[in-house]
């Protein structure tokens, strides 16, 4: 198992993603301004793509970084061996070469299907490789990008499947105390934060009017996965929890029940209105109790980052306007 290497280019030093991001962008774009004619990627498709090469990157290497400390925080509630529990959280960042190369040949393969239905044609797509200096240029960051983009995605989709997995196997959890819990919904939160904000930059494909064939792949494959990485997470320890409450509102219903069936009103009998009305609390307490491991905090984050795509969108139309209208 090695480093997932999206992880090297990120620098461990203070600030360092910031200094790779402001790298990343800026080699991204001169090459694309230097080697692609506009009639290969317009400019704003150029700028798209060094912003989100830019973007990933550093925020990837965060994610991975916030679920290790999620996923340490839980080591006190966890089942499993010490030496198990470190397996799992270096599972996290941390991949085999023939992984590796599945997934970039996924990519490549996803990457040409997009092509060939911009292009019409995969002679098209093979040609542009051999054609000139520009559309072989424009094809291979095509092909990157989907490489990297699929690489993060696939990496985040299997690490939510490995924390659901120990939420469901290894973790001990109680209906009466989420606190030890809430690091699953904060994973959820924080590995949304990849694709909310690569939406985000699709607007900048929008301004030169770009096909559909060549946003709608991206979008799909952006969107469908964001919404995995926020249930994966946390569903198995969610159904515990449902379970568990449901098992003990049974077993509050039948001590309520055999109270009350013992002849007398309780409106009647002071001793046994002191013994249902604990009860009744308990019961009440617990329908209020909710079964998943997400507190208004996390919540209010993922809010926050669900509304920045739609404000790029409509600023990404009132410029289009504003611009259309001075024309």
């Amino acid at each position: 198992m090695h480093r997932i290497w999206i992880l090297l280019l990120t620098p461990s030093f203070r600030y360092g993603r910031w200094l790779i991001a402001l790298i990343i962008f800026l080699t991204t774009f001169l090459y694309q301004r230097q080697f692609i004619a506009e009639n290969q990627l317009n400019q704003s498709t150029q700028l798209f793509f060094s912003l989100l090469f830019a973007y990933i990157v550093p925020v990837f290497s965060f994610i991975i970084e916030r679920t290790e400390h999620y996923v340490e925080c839980l080591r006190s509630s966890s089942a499993l061996p010490d030496e198990e529990f470190q397996i799992l959280k270096d599972s996290l960042s941390q991949r085999s070469i023939g992984w590796v190369i599945a997934t970039v040949s996924f990519s490549l393969l996803l990457a040409f299907g997009q092509l060939t239905m911009i292009w019409g044609s995969p002679t098209l797509v093979l040609s542009s490789l051999v054609e000139s200096l520009s559309s072989a240029s424009a094809t291979v960051i095509t092909f990157l990008l989907w490489i990297v983009m699929t690489t993060v995605i696939t990496v985040l989709i299997d690490n939510a499947r490995t924390l659901a997995k120990f939420g469901r196997d290894h973790l001990a959890v109680s209906v009466l105390n989420r606190r030890n819990l809430l690091p699953f919904g904060d994973v959820a939160v924080i590995s949304t934060l990849a694709l909310i904000g690569t939406l985000a930059f699709y607007p900048l494909m929008m301004i030169d009017g770009a096909r559909t064939e060549a946003v709608l792949p991206g979008l799909l494959a952006t969107g469908l996965p964001m919404l995995m990485l926020f249930i994966i997470p946390m569903w198995p320890v969610h159904k515990r929890l449902m379970a568990m409450k449901r098992a003990e509102l049974d077993l509050v219903a039948m001590n309520i029940e055999a109270e009350s069936d013992k002849g007398t009103s309780p409106a009647g009998d002071f001793v046994l209105l002191q013994r249902i009305i604990p009860l009744l609390s308990y019961q009440r307490e617990l329908n209020q109790m909710s079964t998943w491991p997400i507190d208004m905090g996390s919540m209010s984050r993922l809010s926050l980052y669900l509304i920045i795509p739609p404000l790029t969108w409509v600023g990404a139309a009132l410029i289009e306007n504003l611009v259309d209208g001075f024309l």
